[in-house]
């Protein structure tokens, strides 16, 4: 796996600080699921997230590389700016935690993969 539990789900966050139409066309652009095919009501919205990332684990990664390319542009799409900010933040962390780094808008891997686990 390319990313561990708490990126993941740090993702999951990220994605429920947008609208709902930003979350669902990322999730559909990079993973190819629909908001319609997750078992899921909107009141539940963050456990879908999660059962999209997770099943998809290995296409979570270009997701999060258009975040890190579009930050400005995905982050006008948060109703709030501060909590996109917040969530961000956190995604930079456990990104950092798996062993990736961000430079000029793209993931580094530090170290291998075979180093992280959870």
């Amino acid at each position: 796996m390319t990313f561990g539990r708490q990126t993941i789900a740090s993702v999951a966050q990220l994605l429920g600080a947008l609208s709902i139409d930003a979350a669902d066309t990322l999730l559909y652009k990079h993973l190819g699921v629909r908001w319609d095919e997750v078992e899921f009501t909107p009141n539940m919205r963050m456990r879908g997230f999660l059962q999209m990332l997770e099943a998809q684990s290995g296409s979570v990664k270009s997701l999060v590389g258009e975040i890190l390319r579009e930050k400005y542009a995905v982050r006008a799409d948060a109703p709030t700016k501060y909590v996109f900010d917040g969530r961000w933040r956190e995604v930079e962390r456990w990104l950092l935690h798996d062993g990736w780094s961000i430079e000029d808008n793209q993931l580094v891997r530090l170290t291998p993969e075979a180093v992280c686990s959870h």
